[in-house]
């Protein structure tokens, strides 16, 4: 997954979520949603962020998906996934994944991840994850997931989770989210989202997102979200 910040990830700052895109991340610097593509994340501009790669996001190729801090989130090579957040949510070791915002994620830590927004995220408690967009992302709430692109994810109201990508994920629309994988994790279109990774994540198609970590996120499957 993908964590805002504020100081900008490539280049010129203009994009704060990375979402896969075939024909290169970071090139133009104007799109809201970008993702890891073949030939690298933002290779020169040392990004923060990372998503999972053929060529191991840590170079230990210890970890399958790891975002970047710079405390080195991949220092120790034992996480498969962390998150930045200013305070340094594995200090405690509750959490697995905390994203970082200025006034600091769901400080109660009941919420296994949220994303900040400016009108606040955790403030209700309601929504397992949101993120964060300039306009609004599905101002109703009825989203529990949606991500901003420059077309309207929400403007339907159907679907939970689309990822923009200039040649179209999922363009069938069966899925409520998918990221492009060299496997093809749109072309069934049965699981909401699934991570690539080398051993399967949650393969049985239970739950609708889980990240892979090393405890096991998707032995239980019950969660609507879980990292």
């Amino acid at each position: 997954m993908f964590v805002l910040e504020e100081r900008g990830v490539c280049k010129g700052g203009e994009s704060r979520i990375f979402v896969f895109d075939g024909r290169g991340v970071c090139e133009g610097g104007e799109s809201r949603i970008l993702v890891l593509d073949e030939r690298g994340v933002c290779e020169e501009e040392k990004p923060r962020m990372f998503v999972i790669d053929e060529r191991e996001v840590c170079e230990g190729g210890e970890s399958r998906m790891s975002i970047l801090d710079e405390r080195g989130v991949c220092e120790g090579g034992k996480s498969r996934i962390s998150a930045m957040d200013e305070r340094s949510s594995w200090n405690g070791g509750e959490s697995m994944m905390s994203v970082m915002d200025e006034r600091g994620v769901c400080e109660g830590g009941e919420s296994m991840m949220s994303l900040l927004d400016e009108r606040g995220v955790c403030e209700g408690g309601e929504s397992m994850m949101s993120l964060l967009d300039e306009t609004g992302v599905c101002e109703g709430g009825e989203s529990m997931m949606s991500l901003l692109d420059e077309t309207g994810v929400c403007e339907g109201g159907e679907s939970m989770m689309s990822l923009l990508d200039e040649t179209g994920v999922c363009e069938g629309g069966e899925s409520m989210m998918s990221l492009l994988d060299e496997t093809g994790v749109c072309e069934g279109g049965e699981s909401m989202m699934s991570l690539l990774d080398e051993t399967g994540v949650c393969e049985g198609g239970e739950s609708m997102m889980s990240l892979l970590d090393e405890t096991g996120v998707c032995e239980g499957g019950e969660s609507m979200m879980s990292l």
